[in-house]
């Protein structure tokens, strides 16, 4: 903001002070005092930068882990206007440490020995509603009869739907097919904000539950702190129109059925969705960012999580119930707000169970859209979950190792730097097991990365010898011919002969390297190719190649990259290929400069991969409503009619499963009828719905 206008908010503000400081004290997770200091035979003299650093040193000693802050806002030297407090535990034994500690206690129940110090007049709940639902977090939530007690305000409510330009295109594109898109948990049941006061303000009746005063935190909701320990809290004022989503799904349908009669009526133009037959185990996509750069209303950053082949399993992505089955989930790419969309898209319960049932994540490249995610996955899991596989560049192994060392995510000091080199390894390691991408490339002529194929032999080798690989497989050597050994003498006629000694025996058979094994995740997930395929983009750029045998399954992910015919040989015949196309065929200038692809680049790659299904992802923000293009056919050189592979454009929330992959096309179809309609009749809706320009 301007300086300008600060200065007239100041002075619009009577009942607040011209100098107003907020300070903050750190809550610790124990309750027990503080290490006292060691001896020391040398102390450095104060004042100096040493004395200083010694100072700094015991404090990072003596810091344990923050679970929220005291907040006291600060009128002048002597009284504090007001206090609140910011609380975020993340399990029981956090939740018992809060309601013990004596900051927490004090700003919940005064201090007797100074009453002048004002109470907390609001707490603000950041823990999550699975550990705040428990009975020991009752403890921190004081009961009180008082009307001027604490108000416990919950910032974390169910059903909440924050993205609503986004929700309602979901909404739109489940008329279109519901088994592709279908709706959220927060969709299929929105939170409602209480009714509130001719003045906006939130009743006395509706604060108080349980004995509690306590309100939920909806989006929009304002909470206004005064003097002597009061407060107030406004849910509607500044609270957009409720999304209805009945009426949105009801609309578009409509449009639908008016859009499929202005043409002639046959078997080939109607459509039925396909009816849901339940929980499926069947392999599928959840697309849960599907933009490029900074994430946007419509579209977030990258991320897909993959529900893996397996022998049973009761559902997939995207249906919010069911135990999932055996194959377990995968996570390629993990933008900033992956956590949250997955949580968003999948429901609380089976988006946390999700996260924490995760069999590995892969990173395709170093950049914040598509890694920064990282920390608020690992973040997500409970302390239960064993670590979580990571493939990706090194560069993201050391800012991993860097974010545990500052205490951004795992236990230990957070904010402050850890002890020693051995703790933040062993910290990593409670968190992760990394590989780098690298290792899963497939060389030429045997050795290195997860796949071996044996050297072929040539027609002259002799003496071939038949030897096992690590798993059990023949592979064959090729011993060299042995050299007739040279003459005893140098053929001198002399009358003495010079003994020559005997040559040295023949070497050993040469056998070619023994092939590495398959990469443990291959190995426990019955996956038959878990490779990476270097692409152009930024160093340590890597596409991923996924199949399993005896399901059929296989799927390729490009990542960011330009047109690769090296991935279009490594990805030959697959199932599904989701590729990058961030930008339009009139912007290859741009994607050039930034090695990124166009649409007629990834539908080429996608055309000489001869890929069954192609799904495009990975939009720039300038394309919110990219639509889906159905491209059946085209004619070769000769003449003659080749069928293309099923195109379409990807959005968040987008399900697709294997068992459903023949509706793709038509799928597009409608999804493209459906938003030109909408775009004819109501220009306005032409940002939100998509055009021919889009």
């Amino acid at each position: 903001e301007d300086e300008d206008e600060d200065e007239d908010e100041d002075e619009s503000n009577e009942t607040s002070s011209a100098s107003v400081s907020c300070e903050a004290e750190a809550l610790e997770r124990l309750v027990e005092p503080p290490t006292k200091r060691s001896k020391r035979t040398k102390t450095a003299p104060s004042g100096t930068k040493e004395k200083e650093e010694e100072e700094n040193m015991l404090d990072f000693e003596q810091r344990r882990d923050v679970l929220g802050y005291a907040c006291a806002i600060r009128e002048n030297k002597r009284y504090l206007s007001t206090t609140f407090l910011v609380l975020d535990c993340a399990d029981d034994s956090e939740a018992a440490a809060a309601a013990a500690n004596a900051t927490v206690r004090c700003c919940l129940f005064g201090e007797k020995k100074n009453p002048n110090h004002p109470r907390a007049c609001a707490a603000f709940h950041l823990t999550r509603r699975d550990v705040a639902s428990r009975p020991v977090y009752d403890a921190v939530r004081r009961r009180s009869n008082e009307e001027t007690s604490t108000l416990h305000v919950d910032c974390s409510v169910a059903g909440e739907v924050g993205f609503r330009a986004g929700a309602r295109v979901l909404a739109r594109l489940h008329a279109v097919d519901p088994e592709t898109f279908p709706l959220s948990p927060p969709l299929r049941a929105p939170y409602r904000a209480p009714e509130t006061r001719e003045d906006g303000a939130v009743a006395s009746s509706a604060l108080r539950r349980d004995g509690v005063r306590s309100a939920e935190g909806s989006l929009c909701a304002t909470v206004c702190l005064f003097r002597g320990g009061s407060c107030s809290m406004d849910q509607r004022s500044n609270r957009c129109e409720e999304l209805d989503v009945d009426a949105v799904v009801a609309s578009a349908l409509s449009r639908l059925r008016v859009a499929n009669e202005e043409g002639p009526l046959t078997e080939e133009t109607k459509y039925t969705p396909p009816h849901s037959s339940g929980a499926s185990s069947a392999p599928s996509l959840l697309f849960l960012g599907t933009g490029s750069a900074e994430p946007s209303k419509y579209r977030g950053s990258s991320g897909v999580l993959v529900k893996l082949p397996g022998l049973g399993g009761t559902t997939g992505p995207g249906t919010g119930t069911g135990t999932g089955g055996d194959g377990g989930y995968a996570l390629l790419d993990c933008g900033e707000g992956v956590a949250g969309a997955t949580r968003r898209f999948l429901g609380d319960d089976e988006g946390v169970r999700v996260l924490d049932e995760l069999k590995f994540v892969f990173i395709t490249h170093h950049h914040p859209d598509h890694m920064a995610g990282l920390l608020g996955v690992l973040a997500a899991r409970s302390k239960r979950a064993p670590p979580l596989p990571v493939l990706g560049p090194s560069a993201t192994a050391r800012w991993l190792r860097r974010a545990v060392e500052v205490g951004a995510v795992g236990e230990g000091p957070k904010g402050t730097w850890t002890k020693s080199a051995r703790d933040v390894d062993d910290g990593v390691a409670r968190l992760a097991a990394f590989t780098r991408t690298a290792s899963l490339y497939a060389r030429e002529n045997g050795g290195g990365g997860p796949f071996w194929i044996p050297p072929k032999n040539n027609g002259g080798v002799q003496n071939v010898q038949n030897v096992l690989s690590p798993e059990g497989t023949p592979m064959t050597a090729s011993v060299p011919p042995r050299f007739p050994p040279p003459p005893r003498s140098i053929g001198i006629p002399i009358p003495i002969p010079i003994p020559i000694p005997p040559p040295p025996p023949p070497p050993p058979p040469t056998l070619p390297p023994l092939p590495p094994p398959r990469h443990p995740l291959c190995l426990s997930l019955g996956l038959s190719r878990l490779e990476a395929v270097p692409v152009e983009h930024c160093p340590e750029a890597s596409a991923v190649i996924l199949a399993h045998k005896s399901s059929g399954f296989s799927l390729c992910y490009s990542g960011d990259c330009r047109p690769s015919r090296r991935l279009a040989s490594a990805a030959r015949g697959v199932q599904v290929l989701v590729h990058e196309a961030t930008f339009a065929d009139d912007l290859s200038s741009h994607a050039l400069r930034k090695r990124h692809s166009t649409v007629s680049e990834a539908l080429r790659v996608s055309s000489d991969a001869n890929a069954s299904h192609t799904i495009l992802t990975h939009f720039s923000q300038r394309y919110p409503k990219a639509l889906g293009v159905n491209r059946e056919t085209e004619t070769e050189g000769d003449g003659k009619q080749k069928q293309k592979p099923a195109v379409v454009c990807a959005f968040d929330g987008m399900r697709v499963s294997w068992d459903a992959l023949g509706n793709l096309s038509e799928t597009a179809r409608r999804a493209e009828i459906m938003f030109e309609a909408l775009s004819r009749e109501d220009p306005e809706t032409r940002e939100e719905g998509g055009g021919a320009d889009q």
